[in-house]
C-alpha cells in the first residue's frame, strides 16, 4: 500500500512539474511574440 502512495506522489509531483514548465514555455513563446511585435510596430512607425 505504501508503495502505491510513494508511485502516486511521485507521478503526481512529475506531472505536475511537466505541466507547469510546458505552460510557462506557451505562455514565454506567446509574451515573446507579442513583445516583439509591439516592439516591430513602435519601430516601424518611427520610421515614418
Amino acid at each position: 500500500m505504501t508503495n502505491i502512495l510513494v508511485g502516486f506522489w511521485k507521478f503526481l509531483i512529475c506531472f505536475g512539474l511537466v505541466w507547469y514548465v510546458v505552460t510557462i514555455g506557451i505562455v514565454g513563446v506567446k509574451g515573446f511574440k507579442n513583445i516583439k511585435t509591439m516592439l516591430g510596430g513602435i519601430n516601424a512607425r518611427e520610421e515614418k
